[in-house]
């Protein structure tokens, strides 16, 4: 028989894995590898981890993650920085685009015999008023493509911006009776009206006014003097020196947030005047009243008024004012009154929109943000855009030539050059009429 050879064996030996490196990886065995004592070996002098491959290059170069820390460190700071300035208001309002409302859904006739087909439209286009933060002015100030007012320009000296939306309000609250006389006035309505006091518009905090009298009340004497309008309040404080006490007839009446003024009961306080501040100018607290030089010789109350009229109309009228930016709707209110009146046939098949503010007697003024109420009035598809005259240059540059800006002086010069939009038009504001 063969002989029959079993295989040799060999003592088992314990398998050393310390230095073992799977197939594939850096710095794996011979022969570029090993246990660390040939080329390119282990972590021991001539190669191995971290480096691999002959010679010992090593691994691939480990990320040094370092740099991405701090970059992520001062990604996370700056964040901090930018909501920290967020949360710091300033005395700075920034001026950008609002919304333009159609005056149909803010006004509302009393009667069933002004209504009609609606051709055409008339929009309340108007600028937004907003205050910033810290973050906000450097933002703005940086892109430039908002402008940016001082409190004082939208406020007034010594108002401080927690009234501001209060201010609002009562401005509009002036705002809708003085454009429904306006409106019935310019066609052919008698309109009796009669002054009934000073409303206050703002107080200065700290004043001698500002413990007994607050927005939306109406000031109706000073001392026994009947203070009727602004300019009589303005004579009666004339009469008064700093220091003495005086007598404040109050109307305690109220404005709402839908801008509707609600009478109260007529009380008499007693305040203590001071001294005219000389950061306040006579024209922030009673403007355009002629001989008024002496009030500022008398005692300081700190009240900022406007005079307010109570009128009868001829056909009940109710506007929602809620939201306006203070009075620069007034003439859009007034337009949009006569086209309800008119059967809506005012704009004819146009839309048409306005910006500006409007006196019961018709005058048409200036307002603050006229380029940006034009865009507001573009992006609403008007091809109309109705002004105060001595802004249709900077409206006409704000908006396509597709937008007829039309200036005018009154609010009768309005409605003939929307209705007539022909020769009245190329008359008034100098440009080409647009196509009927």
């Amino acid at each position: 028989m063969a002989e029959l050879t079993l295989p040799r064996t060999t003592p088992e030996v314990p398998l050393d894995l310390r230095d073992w490196e799977p197939p594939g990886s850096n710095g794996h065995g011979p022969p570029s590898g090993g246990n660390g004592d040939g080329p390119g070996g282990g972590g021991r002098p001539g190669g191995g981890r971290p480096g691999g491959g002959p010679g010992g290059a090593g691994d691939m170069d480990r990320t040094d993650w370092r740099w991405v820390h701090r970059v992520l460190a001062a990604g996370a700071l700056f964040l901090l920085a930018c909501l920290v300035a967020n949360l710091i208001p300033l005395d700075k309002y920034v001026l950008t685009s609002g919304e333009a409302a159609a005056t149909a859904n803010l006004i509302h006739v009393g009667t069933g015999d002004h209504g009609g087909r609606r051709e055409g439209k008339v929009l309340l286009a108007d600028a937004g008023i907003t205050r910033v933060s810290a973050f906000g002015y450097l933002y703005f100030g940086i892109f430039g493509h908002a402008k940016v007012v001082d409190g004082t320009t939208v406020l007034g000296p010594g108002i401080p911006p927690s009234e501001f939306s209060a201010e609002e309000d009562v401005e509009s609250a002036l705002l809708v009776p003085d454009a429904e006389t306006a409106a019935f006035r310019s066609l052919g309505y008698s309109v009796e009206g009669r002054e009934a006091g000073v409303l206050v518009l703002a107080v200065e905090p700290g004043s001698p006014g500002s413990a007994q009298v607050r927005q939306g009340q109406i000031v109706t004497a000073v001392d026994g003097f009947a203070t009727s309008d602004a300019c009589a309040f303005s004579r009666a404080m004339g009469r008064t020196r700093p220091g003495q006490l005086v007598r404040i007839t109050v109307e305690q009446s109220r404005v709402t947030t839908q801008a509707t003024l609600v009478a109260g009961p007529k009380v008499v306080e007693h305040v203590r005047l001071g001294r005219w501040p000389a950061s306040i100018p006579e024209s922030a607290v009673v403007p355009g009243c002629p001989r008024s030089a002496r009030i500022r010789r008398g005692g300081y109350l700190g009240l900022f008024v406007a005079s307010r009229e109570v009128f009868r109309f001829p056909v009940p009228v109710s506007v929602h004012a809620s939201g306006l930016e203070g009075l620069s709707g007034g003439l859009a209110i007034a337009l949009g009154i006569v086209d309800l009146l008119s059967g809506g046939h005012l704009a004819g098949d146009r839309t048409v929109a306005a910006a500006g503010t409007v006196t019961p007697n018709g005058h048409v003024g200036e307002v603050d943000g006229i380029a940006d109420a034009g865009f507001a009035a573009w992006r609403a598809g008007a091809t109309v855009f109705v002004v105060p005259s001595r802004q249709a240059a900077v409206a006409r540059s704000a908006v396509p030539s597709s937008v007829h800006v039309i200036g005018v002086r009154s609010l009768t010069q309005a409605i003939d050059d929307v209705r007539g939009l022909g020769a009245k038009v190329r008359r008034h504001s100098g440009g080409d009429a647009p196509t009927p």
